[in-house]
């Protein structure tokens, strides 16, 4: 489960970018990322390409120009969460 101020900031983030945020389905997937959340906040976010297929089916397609602006974005909240630490540890 995502931290709700580190969910924030993703959306936050995502929206300084002009990106749509959709809220996903629940899903039960294995995926060790949960590890993670267990021992510190964390929000694990995907980011579209459009509609048509997921990216584990065998027709999936990366739209170019959306590795750009995810990398944009990622930096973004990589930047947000600088700051975040910033103000909670004073660093």
């Amino acid at each position: 489960v995502n931290t709700p101020r580190l969910a924030a900031l993703a959306r936050e983030a995502a929206a300084e970018e002009g990106f749509t945020v959709v809220d996903a389905a629940p899903w039960m997937a294995g995926e060790d990322f949960a590890y993670y959340q267990e021992s510190m906040e964390s929000c694990f976010a995907f980011v579209g390409t459009g509609l048509g297929p997921e990216n584990h089916h065998p027709q999936f397609m990366v739209d170019p120009a959306g590795i750009s602006q995810t990398a944009r974005y990622l930096a973004r909240v990589a930047v947000m969460s600088l700051g975040v630490l910033k103000r909670d540890f004073g660093a």
